[in-house]
């Protein structure tokens, strides 16, 4: 009897989208074992990851480290995509499987890549998979620019909001809060007092922990407080509240940046036109 491994992947958007949950694959693949009498290996399962690259994908990893040790002699999934959305690795984890006499298996789709014609076909489905990978990203990308453009918010989880439906509203007790450490960070002029200020008087952050260094800064640095929404680069006028004036969040942009002379930043710090 054929050992099987059983891989099945879901990103969020797949799953939100087009109901591709993880259960619903294990089942066919259960049932396409049972219909052709494998035994289960092992089930290897990524919730919510993408298929653009085997980075982050702990099970996926944990599979291929099975495969070099020739745990199995079938990978099943319900469709390549499920494998990877990336040709290139699609053609390095399918050299590994040749060289361990591993075949891969789609429930789906129809290829016998013993033959060259098999092969063909497998490679016409992954460069399909990386060329709806691509789309979909830059579909995602023009989505965005339409959000930020028209104003509506680019996240959804930032201390002095609450995100209700499409829109953020102001949690008036978090607000005070990010007032405090704008007043409090052009008093000391140093992000560490400003921290130690705030946790001494016990202000948190929105998951309930301490407030940190990087929190703070992250805070002070987020054109967002000013109602603007940062996106790609570009600043763009948001439709919600402010809960700082647009010159005391330049005042502060100006005293970091005078902070830091000299050092790269992965995002520019942004005066905003007033």
């Amino acid at each position: 009897m054929l050992r099987a491994a059983l891989y099945t992947r879901v990103s969020t958007p797949e799953q939100a989208n087009e109901g591709y949950s993880l259960a619903a694959q294990e089942r066919v693949l259960r049932q396409y074992c049972e219909m052709h009498d494998y035994d289960i290996y092992d089930i290897y399962s990524d919730e919510g990851i993408s298929g653009r690259s085997l980075d982050h994908r702990d099970s996926m990893n944990r599979m291929m480290a099975d495969a070099e040790q020739r745990c199995f002699d079938v990978v099943l999934v319900w469709k390549l995509t499920r494998l990877t959305r990336s040709l290139l690795d699609l053609c390095s984890i399918c050299e590994l499987f040749e060289d361990k006499s591993i075949s891969l298996v789609s429930c789906t789709e129809s290829f016998d890549a013993t033959t060259p014609s098999g092969r063909m076909m497998r490679g016409i489905l992954g460069v399909i998979a990386q060329w709806e990978r691509e789309v979909i990203s830059e579909n995602v990308k023009l989505g965005n620019v339409e959000r930020a453009q028209s104003g509506k918010p680019m996240c959804s989880y930032v201390l002095g909001y609450d995100r209700v439906n499409d829109d953020l509203i102001i949690n008036r007790a978090e607000a005070a809060a990010v007032r405090f450490i704008y007043s409090t960070y052009l008093e000391t002029h140093c992000i560490l007092k400003t921290k130690i200020i705030c946790n001494r008087l016990g202000y948190i952050g929105k998951k309930g922990k301490p407030m940190r260094t990087q929190t703070i800064h992250g805070i002070l640095s987020h054109s967002i407080y000013a109602g603007y929404n940062y996106h790609a680069g570009q600043i763009y006028k948001g439709n919600h509240e402010p809960i700082i004036s647009v010159a005391v969040y330049n005042s502060v942009q100006q005293q970091l940046m005078e902070k830091t002379v000299g050092r790269q930043r992965k995002k520019p710090l942004i005066l905003i036109p007033t």
